[in-house]
């Protein structure tokens, strides 16, 4: 009870911070009208919520993590006793605290973006094993839906990318097809060379899909489709956008196909770099 008690109060904290950045209007978006003194204060509301989501993001974190591993020791203790009901109960806080602590992840992510820049640490990556784990970690999930994952995967570990960040990138395609996936649907993960040394991944999926106007703004932030809404499909509107963010800052490009009803591919390009890796990259 503790557990879940706590969980819930993350994510409160969470929801709180969505809702400040929901209230905050681009400039851009600004009638012309509003006088200039307003834009200051509205750049200055920008800031607080910056600062607001990153100081709640570093302070959800520790604790979520706890509270993870904790519940984790217990599931994987064989010398104690668990009968099915409480395995479930602890079962149930173990992947809500996972999905409490990818929702962290990326608010962080988001205030990294809303500074102007994503770090990128390149270096020497096995792609294919980056999406493999990936697809491992959601396997459970699909099954449990009774969701198929189809894997194409070429071997490819000679590329210069951020390990971390493709790991996201993946992570966020892969939980966007399965929840927009019902029971009895498919999942088909690709990885391929291209032959202008670059590779490409494509996450494919037979669920719901989306209209044309959707597909113009799938990878603007927050954005949610209607059909989510109709479908009380859970969700923050973050995962295509951060996924083009990381897409942009390797020098690569990501589109989105879709139809409503006929499911949705979603591929991302990305160039096989070369060169020597570099610490950092600001975009």
């Amino acid at each position: 009870m503790t557990v879940l008690v706590a969980m819930a109060a993350g994510a409160a904290g969470l929801l709180a911070g969505l809702a400040i950045m929901r209230l905050s209007v681009p400039l851009h978006l600004r009638p012309a009208s509003v006088p200039a003194l307003q834009d200051e204060r509205l750049l200055e509301l920008d800031r607080m919520k910056n600062d607001f989501l990153s100081s709640i993001s570093h302070e959800l974190r520790t604790p979520l993590m706890l509270i993870s591993g904790y519940v984790d020791l217990v599931l994987e203790d064989k010398q104690r006793s668990l009968d099915p009901e409480q395995r479930d109960y602890l079962e149930v806080a173990a992947r809500n605290g996972e999905r409490l602590q990818h929702l962290v992840h990326d608010l962080l992510f988001v205030a990294q973006l809303d500074a102007g820049r994503v770090d990128l640490t390149l270096a020497r990556t096995d792609i294919g094993a980056v999406l493999a784990e990936s697809i491992e970690s959601v396997r459970p999930a699909a099954e449990q839906k009774g969701v198929s994952l189809t894997c194409d995967l070429e071997p490819l570990d000679d590329a210069f990318a951020d390990r971390t960040r493709i790991a996201q990138v993946a992570d966020n395609l892969l939980t966007n097809a399965l929840k927009f996936t019902p029971a009895g649907g498919g999942i088909r993960i690709g990885l391929h060379r291209l032959t202008d040394a670059g590779v490409v991944l494509e996450v494919s999926d037979t669920g719901i899909g989306m209209c044309e106007e959707d597909q113009e703004h799938a990878f603007e932030r927050f954005y949610r489709a209607a059909s989510c809404e109709q479908n009380a499909t859970p969700g923050t509107g973050l995962g295509l956008s951060i996924v083009k963010a990381i897409t942009d800052a390797h020098g690569g490009k990501v589109a989105v196909t879709s139809a409503l009803g006929e499911g949705t591919l979603v591929r991302v390009e990305l160039p096989r770099l070369s060169t020597t890796p570099t610490k950092s990259v600001a975009a």
